[in-house]
């Protein structure tokens, strides 16, 4: 908290890049604090203070009970909606006569009409007779229990990864038709008469597209090798962007037959069907001591049910740091060692191999499960009885470096391999991991998939899961990317030292770790430091942990080593120098060191001076910078996938024909071909790639969502790309319950957008191209050879439509309100799909 009055009367002058005021004088002591606080009137809403529970609110809903509660209560009546768009319904709802809502409204009516409406996100209303007031929730109202809001959208699955990021005005695009252009932003225009939004992409030579936001199915955000500035815009029209589409498209066949070929050999390995024990597994999920997140329940039921399968398990779960991987390899590694196998627990440090040793030790007391380690500082003597514990079984859970990849290691009945922060593994240890994956259960760990990893698992090779949700009092960590300066290290150190926490100070440069820690001890004389580093003996190296561990030292001066698992709750500031030299991964892992408690963490990112980096250093660090928030790793992935290139997922380079057309545009078209192949090699509409193209859709009206209905540019694109990427009907309902839910009831303009969403998804089931409504009729072009071709062919005969050129049908005789005529529309498309 700042203390206003005296910052007002301070006067200090700026020296060295110093703060104006110092940092003890930012905060106020804990007397002062409450001291200032009693000027302000408090509620406290606990049961000793006067509140209770609400009257029984079932008379509310109940059949004719409305009226006698409102007649036998006097007093304020406050109805608490959840958002905006519910205050609206719930608004409608009370001016309502339906059926639905007539015990509602005679309520309202017996309380001659003074309801108040508020926006409140509460769990449950309350009485407070104090204030003779009673405040009811909307779930309470209705007698339905809404589900509670996430602090995030819903996670990310592996078919919407490829958009992983929202697009903004200045990004590079990709679209499937015209290439690589750059997104200026958003224009609403008039064209034929009706009002629509428009992409405008800007591309080589100055050249401009407005696509329609009705058609964004086919624009993806552009990931491919090189930064921003090293790819060159497409030219409208030229042969250049075919060939290298052409090319794209042969290379996503071939990865899609190997794809299917991968997924045949693994689907024909049988390991023997394990019976999960249900009851323990509940049991044991109980005993977690922190609140689920509901991405964590369904990471964890999609391990037990691949568990249960006959087929080896492969799968990737993408998390943040701190979100709750381990408490799921927890479970797997339970539910294995129940059925009587062994689970290997691979970790890239011998930090984090110890931290998860102790937590496993934990979590599993009291259960008849054994647990060992294996570090690089195990002595041979344990080592051997190690060894020999694990070929006998003696073990069930086995948890160490990449030593527990060792031809020593001989297992009596391996079951499961956890492999936590996959990307810190090597070339060699990676293949040693892929000859466990013949018939063993393997479950990787990251935080930030390196590109070849993600590209394995969204394009279908591993199974794929992500846990995007942050737990409960989890807040973001503030970033900040800076010049290295002695003020700014001094000022952070301080600023957590003065609260009580603790600081990570990485210098990654063991020769001069001990300078460091000099001249940190020289500008923070009352600091007591701790050195940590890769170098130090097992004894000295446990012992600088336990000191930090028990709060015995104030700054930790480290390498890199910390970067994997620690969880040390109280520190919260984290000084990374020379941050330039690191990738995205490290330094998100990093950042995951802090902010595992319920304070606000700090990230320091120092480099050299300005000019002194390679761009790519910028890149990375900018990416850091920008995506700060909870659960940004994956995005964080996604950027890093853009900056370095996808490269060939299944070969040997880095780099591929991919990089040409970006990941987006691949990753579309290598969906089509597994689609294409799976079905014998030939399309649904027996059209080329181009031709499936999502079908574009006039219908003569204005389809768009208003500026006042929906606010901002951003907030309204990002709702358009979500429009584009519902695959059903079902999908677009849930798109529409959240458009109302959120912005309250839909205006005739979005009633429309959803409609040609709906027939969106029709073209692609009847071949359709093009459509394009007016008050006259429409017109309905296909592609070549249609699916629907002798359905066509016998409405032509009926009557119900008539030739337009080669491949056209023509509606006449259509109503002219817009929505009457869409409508029909529909309907004769239906006609056609079935």
């Amino acid at each position: 908290f700042l203390h206003q009055a005296r910052l007002r009367q301070k006067i200090v002058s700026v020296y060295e890049g110093r703060p104006v005021v110092p940092a003890a004088e930012l905060f106020l002591s804990m007397e002062r604090f409450f001291l200032e606080m009693k000027k302000f009137p408090v509620a406290t809403l606990q049961g000793d203070s006067g509140c209770s529970p609400p009257p029984d609110v079932s008379a509310v809903s109940g059949e004719g009970g409305a009226g006698e509660f409102a007649r036998g209560f006097h007093g304020k009546l406050i109805l608490a909606a959840d958002g905006e768009g519910r205050r609206e319904m719930l608004e409608n709802a009370l001016r309502a006569d339906g059926a639905q809502t007539e015990n509602i409204a005679e309520f309202a009516q017996a309380r001659d009409g003074v309801v108040s409406l508020a926006v409140a996100p509460l769990r449950a209303g309350f009485s407070w007779p104090d204030e003779s007031a009673v405040v009811l929730t909307e779930s309470e109202i209705f007698q339905t229990r809404l589900p509670p809001r996430s602090r995030r959208a819903a996670p990310v699955s592996a078919s919407e990864s490829a958009r992983a990021d929202d697009i903004r005005a200045g990004d590079l695009v990709a679209h499937e038709a015209h290439g690589i252009g750059r997104c200026l932003g958003m224009k609403t225009m008039r064209m034929g008469g009706a009002l629509g939004e428009y992409l405008e992409l800007e591309y080589a030579e100055g050249a401009r597209l407005w696509l329609p936001v009705s058609q964004l199915g086919n624009l993806q955000r552009h990931h491919g090798g090189g930064g921003a500035e090293e790819v060159a815009l497409s030219k409208l029209g030229s042969a250049a962007w075919r060939k290298n589409r052409a090319k794209a498209a042969k290379r996503a066949r071939d990865t899609a037959a190997r794809i299917l070929e991968i997924a045949a050999r693994r689907a024909a390995k049988h390991r023997g069907r394990r019976k999960i024990d249900a009851a323990a597994m509940a049991k044991f999920a109980a005993a977690f001591p922190h609140p689920e997140t509901p991405d964590q329940a369904r990471a964890a039921a999609e391990v037990l049910l691949d568990l249960e399968k006959e087929k080896p398990m492969d799968r990737l779960l993408a998390a943040d740091v701190g979100f709750g991987k381990t408490e799921v390899a927890m479970r797997a590694a339970c539910a294995v060692a129940l059925c009587g196998e062994q689970t290997a627990i691979l970790a890239p440090t011998t930090l984090l191999a110890s931290q998860h040793f102790r937590n496993f030790t934990d979590r599993f007391a009291g259960w008849p499960v054994r647990i060992a380690e294996l570090t690089r500082h195990t002595s041979a003597a344990e080592r051997r009885i190690f060894f020999r514990r694990l070929a006998s079984g003696e073990v069930d859970i086995a948890v160490g470096t990449h030593a527990l990849l060792s031809r020593e290691a001989k297992w009596k009945n391996l079951g499961l391999a956890v492999i936590d922060e996959e990307h810190r593994f090597g070339v060699r240890q990676k293949e040693r991991c892929k000859e466990m994956r013949a018939d063993v259960d393997v479950l990787a760990l990251s935080a930030t998939p390196i590109p070849r990893s993600l590209s394995l698992s969204l394009e279908g090779v591993r199974d794929f899961s992500v846990m995007s949700t942050p737990p409960q009092s989890r807040l973001a960590v503030k970033t900040m990317v800076a010049p290295f300066s002695r003020a700014l290290v001094a000022e952070a150190c301080e600023r957590e030292l003065l609260r009580g926490g603790q600081v990570f100070f990485v210098h990654n440069e063991i020769r001069d770790m001990e300078s460091a820690a000099s001249r940190l001890a020289e500008w923070l004389p009352r600091a007591r430091i701790a050195v940590a580093h890769g170098g130090m003996t097992a004894a000295q190296l446990e012992d600088a942990m336990r000191k930090f561990l028990r709060r015995e030292a104030d700054i930790l001066v480290c390498t890199t080593i910390v970067e994997s698992g620690l969880d040390i709750p109280n520190a919260n500031t984290l000084v990374v120098d020379r941050a330039d030299r690191m990738g995205i991964s490290r330094l998100h892992q990093l950042r995951g060191r802090v902010g595992r408690a319920h304070a606000q963490a700090f990230a320091y990112f120092l480099t050299p001076p300005e000019g002194a980096m390679t761009r790519g250093a910028e890149e990375r660090l900018s990416a850091i910078a920008s995506h700060s928030e909870l659960g940004g790793g994956f995005h964080l992935a996604m950027r890093d996938l853009e900056i370095r290139g996808a490269g060939e997922a299944l070969g040997e380079r880095q780099s591929g024909e991919m990089d040409a057309v970006g990941y987006g545009v691949f990753h579309s078209m290598l969906k089509k071909a597994l689609r294409e192949l799976g079905r014998g090699g030939k399309s649904a509409a027996g059209a080329d790639a181009a031709e499936e193209m999502d079908a574009a859709v006039d219908l003569g009206a204005s389809a768009l969502l208003p500026s006042d209905y929906v606010s901002g540019v951003n907030q309204r694109l990002r709702c358009y790309l979500k429009l584009s990427e519902c695959g059903s009907e079902e999908e677009i309902l849930e798109a529409r319950a959240e458009l109302e839910d959120r912005f309250g009831r839909l205006p005739d303009s979005a009633e429309l957008l959803l409609e040609s969403h709906r027939l969106r998804l029709l073209c692609g089931r009847t071949g359709a191209v093009r459509i394009r409504a007016a008050k006259s009729g429409a017109t309905i072009m296909f592609g070549e050879n249609p699916p629907c071709a002798e359905a066509l062919v016998a409405k032509i005969a009926a009557g119900e439509c008539k030739m337009s050129g080669r491949n056209g049908a023509r509606l006449t005789d259509l109503p002219e309100d817009a929505k009457a005529r869409t409508e029909c529309i529909r309907e004769f498309l239906e006609g056609l799909a079935e």
